[in-house]
């Protein structure tokens, strides 16, 4: 006789979702960064779950005649799978702190309660505390609630995590990482309050893994990340330094800028040293970028040159085997290519000591006649930043030697062609600027760098 017939349908239509996911990870993002290695982790934890779910529904639908130790095992396997799928959220979340101090404490922190919550559903074998099949149905023990509980500490364990490492992650990250925290708890909570009949526990998560896949990085962009932290840390230790040696504003001032500096050098050694062909690439288009700001009396030609340090910085957020690809792109190569614009803006935009900084990198690739990329901005509606950065990266990359060019432009030969796409790709006073610049000795183009 049947006890408590499930609706399995919705579970068994996220296994399959969920089994598709996973393959197309392993597939699609096989490296290794700590992110994308924990998110296959939780999508197998998660995949097993449900697994047991839907074997679980159908012993304790058939609990009058289903073996009553059979059940328990195979019940107390499932609330086991429940507590890991859960526990991998905070380690998710976590991944992207793995260059906190805090992280391994954290990561041993879950595994301690984990391990805990496993000695309980070991004891429950034995005393029903949990859960109970010996009177031939499925029967709640006084300290069910628990079967919650553990999964709940570790989700709300995860929200708290975001809130505090949020500057390690990018906003598009953080606003992932919440929805997946909310969608974890609301398939439990109608399941428990209003469909007690219909399976939804996994349904949700299953469907948040979805959205997971918007929060996946390179190897080189996880690099970044620690790195933009450990100069935070260096930021804030100065910062302590100064304010102890002396009371002088503009001192601390001083110091400051000179440290953003440094992060930004070491910001933009690590797109030159992550490209081939970029060696030097950066630093001439920022010397360049400064030198036409101070022909066309720019308010701040130094921020200028922060702009050019870091207007490809978003690279490092790109496929590495569309970067390293050798000939022409297909379509959705170039494509992919031109994401480096909204990544290096959105990387950008979260540096607030150096606001606007992120003009360079969004719009560099605008076109002055509109057909560029990625807003199709033409004439004065490209800020003037991002129009002085694009006439000196076009510039440099003409006179610099690359593996895909047949051969590199003179000086005089990059100039004409400055000029010739003059009012259709750069701004015609840009391009004056420019030739001005080398003309006075502004800006000397580096002759050992061409070939």
């Amino acid at each position: 006789m049947r006890t408590n017939l499930y609706n399995t349908n919705f579970e068994a239509g996220a296994f399959i979702l969920l089994t598709i996911l996973y393959i197309y990870l392993r597939l699609r993002y096989y490296n290794k960064s700590a992110v994308n290695d924990a998110l296959r982790r939780l999508v197998i934890a998660e995949q097993l779950t449900m697994l047991f779910d839907l074997v679980t529904s159908v012993t304790i639908t058939y609990a009058d005649t289903v073996n009553p130790g059979v059940n328990m095992i195979l019940n107390t396997i499932y609330c086991a799978f429940i507590g890991l799928s859960s526990c991998m959220v905070t380690i998710y979340v976590m991944s992207f702190a793995t260059d906190s101090f805090a992280y391994k404490g954290v990561v041993r922190g879950a595994k301690a309660i984990l391990l805990v919550y496993y000695v309980f559903l070991v004891i429950n074998l034995f005393t029903g505390i949990f859960f109970d099949f010996s009177k031939g149905s499925y029967d709640h023990g006084p300290f069910y609630v628990t079967v919650y509980v553990i999964p709940a500490v570790f989700v709300l364990g995860g929200a708290m995590l975001i809130f505090l490492f949020r500057r390690l992650m990018t906003r598009t990250q953080r606003l992932i990482l919440i929805l997946i925290i909310l969608f974890s708890m609301l398939g439990p909570l109608l399941q428990l309050l209003f469909f007690p009949g219909i399976l939804l526990s996994n349904l949700t998560p299953a469907l948040s893994m979805l959205l997971s896949l918007f929060t996946i990085v390179s190897p080189n962009y996880q690099k970044l990340v620690v790195k933009r932290a450990q100069l935070e840390r260096a930021r804030k230790q100065l910062s302590d330094e100064v304010m102890e040696r002396t009371k002088e504003e503009r001192e601390k001032e001083l110091r400051e800028e000179k440290l953003s500096q440094q992060i930004i050098e070491s910001l933009a050694a690590t797109i030159d040293s992550g490209v081939e062909n970029k060696h030097h690439h950066t630093g001439n288009v920022a010397r360049f970028s400064a030198a036409i700001a101070k022909e066309m009396k720019y308010k701040s030609p130094h921020e200028i040159y922060c702009m050019g340090m870091l207007h490809d910085i978003g690279i490092i957020g790109i496929d590495e085997e569309v970067l390293t690809k050798k000939g022409t792109y297909t379509e959705d190569e170039r494509k992919e290519m031109q994401r480096h614009c909204m990544i290096g803006a959105d990387i950008l935009s979260a540096i607030k000591e150096l606001p606007g900084i992120e003009l360079g990198a969004r719009w560099h690739h605008e076109r002055y006649d509109g057909k560029g990329y990625p807003d199709g901005l033409s004439g004065n509606n490209i800020p003037i930043e991002a129009r002085i950065i694009c006439v000196a990266d076009a510039f440099d990359a003409m006179i610099r030697y690359r593996s895909y060019k047949k051969k590199t432009m003179s000086v005089e030969e990059a100039l004409r062609e400055l000029k010739r796409e003059s009012g259709k790709q750069f701004d015609p006073k840009v391009v004056r600027a420019a030739e001005l610049a080398i003309q006075k000795g502004r800006y000397k183009p580096d002759a050992a760098e061409t070939a």
